[in-house]
């Protein structure tokens, strides 16, 4: 993040790339590209060593920055190993000249660390232990795991979800593929640009990476601060960006009782090239459909287990809560759904929680007559362990009446875009539903759905 020249990081001299490109004529751009690496090196070479302590430090920070997955992993170690080395009461001066890190920068990382620290625990995030070592004392980072440097890397992803690139396919063979020859395109210029040659993702060739800033040479762009990410997680933590498809019927939406959540499978775009993403399982979208797989799944005994007895002896198939029909079963008990806004199993059980005959009759215009008594004895289908966990602390103040919401909108018509999946997309819909008297749903709409 330093505007200076002296700050730029130390990037790849000439004769020390891994990839070999003896064999390689440069054009006119890589002539021009050569003159401003040369500049940049006799600058660098002033500042922090000998080109043999570069060479020996940059291949340490390089390795650890692959295996981490881009140059915030190489800065990671560079700080962790600094403070090990202070912790053992070695010079820092010495160790950053040795390992070609500016000291300065160092200190000014670990002042900023403390900072937060403090401010963590004026919030109550650390205990005393912690706090003591938020001081003056050494802040020791063990290395990171897998999983960590994969968190850290979603972090950078969500903070620059705005600045992903994409590696252009080409015709080069794998030992053509040198740094300055892998093009990427990113949204915020046209022409292609390239891993600058100070980052440690630089010779290497991923799909897609996220920068910190675009460097601009005499012909060419260059990307800093490189980090590699996933195309999966790109719709997910770059929701605002994407434009996600109606949720596809096949694989078919369901239900997920571990997190309680109708899920649905939708393919995405990114960004302005509309780059194509992997379709991906994400939380059903906010749209009237949404309370219609949910009502589903609560027939079919998916969401209440208790109710799996009698969904095969149901007058009517739960999946017709799907159909574009219009039938008193299904306006029943889809309307109470929507009014509430109730579209999991916490919801379901707060619900019953204040009123334990929700739901009742509306399952009831389902149920056969010679199950209708055992349903009846039995409601709210769930153990009373859950429902004491929801029953409010005063138990005997009357719910509140729930305001009915919009009438329902027919699904044919709702198209989901911009903001992610899972409740954030902007939808809009057209209703063809009519509140008729009392709040009964006239006509209901469903065209499209499964």
């Amino acid at each position: 993040g330093d505007d200076d020249d002296d700050d730029v990081p130390v990037g790849r001299r000439k004769g020390r790339r891994a990839d070999s490109d003896e064999d390689f004529q440069p054009d006119q751009d890589d002539a021009e590209e050569d003159d401003d690496e040369e500049e940049e090196e006799e600058q660098n070479s002033k500042t922090t060593g000998s080109r043999s302590s570069i060479g020996a430090a940059w291949a340490q920070w390089k390795l650890e920055g692959i295996a981490g997955g881009g140059d915030i992993a190489a800065i990671l170690h560079a700080v962790g190993a600094a403070d090990y080395e202070v912790s053992q009461r070695h010079d820092l001066e010495t160790f950053c000249k040795t390992h070609c890190l500016r000291t300065k920068a160092i200190v000014e990382i670990n002042k900023l660390r403390r900072q937060l620290l403090r401010k963590d625990t004026e919030f109550g995030g650390l205990g005393q232990d912690e706090e003591a070592d938020a001081g003056d004392s050494v802040l020791l980072l063990p290395p990171p795991h897998a999983n960590q440097q994969d968190a850290l890397r979603q972090i950078v992803l969500a903070a620059f979800c705005d600045r992903i690139a994409k590696m252009l396919p080409s015709n080069l063979t794998p030992q053509e593929m040198t740094g300055r020859r892998i093009q990427y395109t990113c949204n915020d210029v046209e022409e292609p640009v390239y891993i600058h040659n100070s980052s440690v993702m630089y010779g290497q060739s991923p799909q897609y990476v996220v920068y910190m800033e675009l460097y601009a040479a005499k012909t060419r762009k260059f990307m800093k601060g490189v980090t590699v990410v996933q195309s999966e997680w790109i719709p997910r933590l770059a929701s605002s960006l994407c434009v996600f498809s109606k949720p596809l019927e096949l694989p078919a939406p369901y239900y997920n009782e571990e997190t309680d959540d109708v899920r649905c499978v939708m393919s995405a775009t990114y960004g302005k090239g509309n780059w194509a993403l992997p379709a991906q399982d994400l939380s059903f979208p906010q749209t009237p459909d949404r309370y219609r797989y949910f009502a589903r799944f609560l027939l079919e005994g998916l969401v209440c287990p208790k109710l799996k007895q009698f969904a095969a002896d149901l007058k009517n198939k739960p999946n017709i809560m799907n159909k574009p029909w219009v039938k008193e079963q299904i306006s029943a008990l889809l309307q109470p759904l929507v009014d509430g806004k109730i579209d999991s199993k916490a919801k379901l059980l707060e619900a019953w929680a204040k009123d334990s005959k929700f739901l009742l009759h509306a399952y009831s215009l389902w149920v056969k007559p010679e199950n209708l008594s055992l349903v009846m004895q039995n409601w709210p289908p769930v153990d009373a362990d859950e429902l004491k966990a929801k029953k409010p602390k005063d138990a005997t103040v009357a719910a509140a009446p729930v305001t009915p919401a919009a009438p329902l909108a027919s699904s044919s018509t709702t198209k989901t875009s911009g903001k992610g999946a899972g409740g954030n997309s902007n939808s809009s819909s057209s209703s063809n539903g009519k509140r008729v008297g009392g709040g009964t749903v006239k006509v209901m709409s469903a065209k499209g759905g499964k």
